[in-house]
């Protein structure tokens, strides 16, 4: 089992570097020219350095482009990305790296760095690498600024901040909007994340609401038929059964613009019946039965986790695989063994093994997903055991077929 999985980590990390994800867009000359045809578009949880372009998806070989030699590029209608070349700050945000005396150091650097909202007045942009997240301002035409805000500790461990960024802001509400009190205490009431700064930038350049983006999650329910192989150590046998599940859950995503990486969780419903004819003794002297019959009915409820990524991906059109962990709870009801006893009298055993409640499965997935609303899956659980002895086993190894449908929009 171990070794299935790492093949399908292995799988999955070759996967994501290794697969295009070619998607319609354009890119902006230093001439201004603008070229129009497919980038490849990645997850960029950290700010990219260079994009292949095509202008056909025919094309043999990409163009790699990066900041020195184009102004922008846009990927579908929502990625914008721009060139920056110039200074970005090195202080550290993690608390166990904050020093006494606040690190103001710079760096000069070439990256893209990603318009988060813009209007009339300015934009903001972000751009992330393995030190932090960072946050720059621009006015039309104008040279992004990075917006600052240094941490320190003091000699108590007690968390300084400088926020200068706030400063910065003030200065261009007086600009744009003078005079208005109720931008400037927002300014100074305002944290050093997105979602504040966002709404800062939007009062500025009076956009009444956010820019529409994609949601970073979707709910979905969902159906679907288990074919489950029951094996059972004590009775040598196996018994498989079709039976229906139930599922509920959400997905989440690390990019909700480009969609590769999805973490989905949710909670599914579903049962066996099985069935085990064999052979028993009972009895003292020991009396022995060619005719026992050993069932139970398995109500289960599994809480599931799952990292699902997307090899084929387009708006309309995606392929997955995937794999993940499932916590089960298990209720058990007609617990039970019948035999033929002495003078072929038909007895009843309850409850002559016992069961565990609580146990765990690690399933794979793959399918597809259709026009953003409809998924159609197939998913393979290897057999997870159940038994609570040491000597034997009860497993469920289950493959099932599926379909989700996607709320909201």
């Amino acid at each position: 089992m171990k070794q299935l999985f790492t093949i399908l980590f292995l799988i999955l990390n070759s996967l994501l570097y290794a697969q295009s994800n070619y998607q319609s867009g354009f890119v902006i000359t230093n001439k201004g020219d603008t070229l129009k045809g497919y980038i490849n578009a990645r997850e960029w949880t950290i700010s990219p350095k260079f994009i292949d372009f095509k202008a056909t998806l025919t094309d043999g070989k990409s163009i790699k482009y990066n900041p020195v030699s184009i102004k922008r590029f846009q990927v579908g209608n929502e990625e914008i990305f721009i060139s920056y070349i110039g200074s970005i700050s090195l202080n550290p945000v993690n608390l166990n790296e904050l020093q006494e005396k606040a690190d103001t150091s710079t760096k000069l650097d070439t990256t893209f760095i990603k318009q988060i909202t813009g209007g009339n007045n300015i934009s903001l942009f972000k751009q992330t690498d393995d030190i932090k997240t960072r946050f720059f301002i621009a006015g039309m035409n104008e040279q992004p600024v990075e917006l600052r805000n240094f941490t320190r500790i003091d000699e108590n461990h007690n968390v300084i901040t400088n926020s200068i960024f706030k400063g910065e802001l003030i200065l261009l509400a007086n600009k744009y909007k003078p005079g208005n009190e109720g931008i400037v205490n927002k300014i100074n009431n305002a944290s050093f994340n997105q979602s504040d700064l966002v709404e800062i930038v939007n009062r500025l350049n009076d956009v009444q609401f956010a820019n529409s983006k994609k949601a970073k999650y979707r709910l979905y329910i969902g159906a679907g038929v288990d074919y489950t192989i029951t094996d059972f150590t004590v009775t040598n046998t196996n018994y498989s059964g079709i039976t229906p599940r139930l599922n509920i859950g959400i997905d989440l995503f690390d990019n909700p613009d480009i969609q590769k990486i999805i973490f989905r969780f949710d909670v599914s419903f579903f049962y066996v019946t099985p069935k085990f004819d064999h052979f028993t003794y009972f009895g003292e002297p020991l009396y022995s039965s060619p005719n026992a019959t050993y069932s139970y009915n398995q109500l289960n409820m599994s809480i599931g986790a799952k990292i699902l990524y997307n090899f084929y991906n387009k708006p309309n059109l995606k392929l997955f695989i995937g794999a993940g962990f499932g916590l089960i709870y298990a209720n058990y009801s007609n617990n039970i063994e019948t035999y033929n006893g002495l003078g072929g009298n038909l007895q009843t055993t309850k409850d002559p093994f016992s069961l565990e409640n609580i146990y765990s499965n690690f399933p794979i997935e793959t399918g597809v997903v259709l026009n953003k609303k409809i998924e159609l899956n197939f998913t393979y659980t290897p057999s997870a055991n159940y038994s609570t002895y040491g000597n034997f086993k009860a497993t469920n190894q289950v493959n099932s077929i599926g379909i989700k449908y996607f709320l909201g929009r």
